[in-house]
């Protein structure tokens, strides 16, 4: 692997993206008529940047388990480096929404500093934490795009609580893949409970998640068809997996399907947004 592959590989440039526009979206829907202004372009940013720093961090926390993936090796030499970056990136992360948005959302990003800090050396030890760890911080880039607004969006907290139920199931479909690497480095639940057991703890969360974003659905104002429709089709996909995770004999979902679940509930927020139909 050269060292342009080893920096997109350790960077997650698509996550980061997800992570930027999904703040946006929700800001959205928060924080006035304005398709862009200082708020909005200051959390967007702080959520991208916030997602990199993260994933540097882990990568050269634990470069020890992603050399262990003989699947999909990714050998760190110098972690130092990513170390030194991910400081500076979070650093530049809070102070844009400290400077642009305000208190409240600075205060999400300096724990994500805090929490990533701790997560690679205690947090992600033992499968309970490590997993609702991740899971919370993979949803700050929503909390972050609510608080930069007013906050009345009657949609938003239920799908907060929709979303970190699929990171939650996503944490333990990921743990289910990488069982052979955490050995010796992490305890986690296919490890206490086995993968068959694992993967249907999954699947019960992305259940609750559809729980959730159906309240979502019957909480969009005026009852547009399109947005309607595609939140729909997220919460028609999230239990299809669902149900694939616990009735099925063997693994059959990967953890990145859930990312088209994502991606269809941000086009529905962007069509209630642009006055869809």
């Amino acid at each position: 692997m050269n060292t342009w592959e080893l920096a997109i590989k350790v960077s997650l440039p698509k996550q980061c993206l997800l992570a930027g526009i999904g703040a946006w979206i929700i800001a959205l829907i928060s924080n006035g008529p304005e398709w862009l202004n200082q708020p909005k372009i200051a959390v967007a940013f702080c959520a991208a940047f916030s997602c990199l720093g993260s994933s540097l961090f882990h990568y050269g926390m634990r470069r020890e388990m992603y050399a262990k993936k003989w699947w999909d090796p990714v050998v760190i030499k110098k972690p130092i480096i990513l170390l030194a970056l991910r400081a500076s990136i979070f650093v530049i992360s809070i102070l844009i929404v400290m400077i642009f948005v305000g208190a409240a959302c600075a205060v999400v990003a300096a724990g994500n500093f805090v929490i990533i800090a701790l997560y690679g050396k205690v947090l992600d030890r033992i499968w309970p934490i490590k997993n609702i760890t991740a899971a919370m911080v993979c949803v700050s880039p929503i909390i972050m795009g609510w608080l930069a607004g007013n906050r009345l969006n009657p949609i938003i907290p239920s799908l907060i609580l929709g979303t970190l139920c699929v990171y939650l199931g996503r944490e333990g479909i990921k743990d289910t893949e990488d069982i052979e690497a955490n050995r010796g480095i992490r305890f986690t639940l296919p490890m206490m409970m086995g993968k068959l057991a694992a993967m249907r703890v999954a699947g019960w969360c992305l259940l609750a998640s559809v729980v959730f974003y159906l309240q979502v659905a019957l909480k969009i104002p005026e009852h547009p068809i399109m947005p309607f429709l595609l939140i729909l089709s997220a919460i028609c996909l999230f239990a299809l997996l669902a149900s694939r995770l616990i009735f099925a004999s063997k693994l059959k979902v990967k953890y990145q399907n859930l990312d088209l679940g994502i991606l269809l509930l941000m086009a529905a927020i962007l069509g209630m947004k642009g006055g869809l139909p």
